[in-house]
């Protein structure tokens, strides 16, 4: 990527954020479908309680003929996959470190000419790990919490709509036992789907942290300015609990339970935002390069200080 001329970048930003905003409101479909699903067949207060009765979904209809939803929610998670690589690609991109030459020429400027030297090469290999992470991180979050939560789906409509009575447990509902066996069994669910998750989590998180440190302090190493760390996860996740507290409580619980949304939603368009304006390389001349300006005839100029 450190080869691309200023228009191919453009052009291959442009096309994740593009691609990043269509996974992201399939995304947020999925996220509204799940929280509405708790909220119509949950116990707010004990998640892994199932209610007797089903209530109305505020933005849903869960009757059986409208199940298909189920399999287009967890379809969702088949896209992390092409959401985490167009998301890594503009911050790979926003990674490529600067190198001065002897003239003061950024390396960018030659790239055509010669090859990245050691310390570009350094300095694109400490924003590696993190995008690595990044990558890895949502890989994991989507095929655990998107493919894995609609298991979440299958008891309460055991519970809501029983089939008939071939299979011979439709006349335990209501029952106590069966009330324990469901909550027992959500349980477990829950906290299998977690415990798949965190890895992904982690990963998801570490790399946020990372990618932020490296921003504030490693300028030289990428070319995004100090406050595009305000679209980083991490600082999203805060704007977005805060926002939350203030909202209305349903409205607050739906808008923060679809933070992994608008984490990865911001992330793609802030790096796309600042990539996209950044009109040619930095012409910033290095300190040694000061001591020595080209003259009109080609001929070196040295600058010597006086005491």
């Amino acid at each position: 990527m450190g080869r691309f001329n200023l228009n191919d970048k453009k052009s291959l930003v442009r096309a994740c954020c593009i691609i990043g905003l269509l996974c992201s409101g399939w995304n947020l479909f999925a996220d509204l479908y799940f929280m509405d699903f708790f909220t119509a067949n949950m116990n707010a207060e004990s998640p892994s309680t199932i209610l007797e009765e089903q209530q109305s979904g505020h933005v849903f209809n869960f009757e059986p003929g409208n199940q298909w939803m189920v399999f287009f929610v967890q379809a969702s998670g088949w896209m992390y996959p092409i959401w985490a690589v167009v998301t890594a690609i503009p911050l790979w991109i926003g990674f490529q470190g600067k190198e001065y030459n002897h003239t003061g020429t950024t390396v960018q400027q030659q790239s055509s000419m010669r090859s990245t030297s050691a310390r570009s090469s350094f300095g694109e290999c400490k924003a590696i790990v993190p995008l690595a992470l990044l990558l890895y991180g949502l890989c994991v979050v989507g095929g655990a919490f998107h493919s894995a939560f609609t298991f979440m789906t299958v008891l309460p409509n055991a519970l809501h709509y029983p089939q008939d009575n071939y299979y011979g447990w439709s006349n335990l509902i209501g029952t106590e036992q069966f009330s324990l066996f469901l909550t027992t069994a959500q349980t477990r669910i829950l906290q299998l789907i977690f415990w798949g998750a965190l890895p992904g989590l982690l990963a998801y998180f570490i790399s946020s942290v990372w990618i932020a440190v490296l921003v504030h302090f490693s300028p030289e190493c990428h070319q995004f300015p100090k406050w595009f760390n305000l679209f980083n996860p991490v600082a999203t996740q805060i704007w977005v609990n805060i926002l939350s507290s203030m909202l209305p409580d349903l409205v607050g619980f739906y808008f923060s339970g679809c933070f992994a949304t608008w984490g990865l939603l911001f992330l793609n368009l802030g790096s796309s935002y600042c990539l996209w304006n950044v009109d040619s390389p930095r012409q910033t001349m290095s300190p040694s390069a000061l001591l020595e300006q080209p003259s009109d005839k080609g001929r070196l100029v040295e600058y010597k200080s006086f005491d």
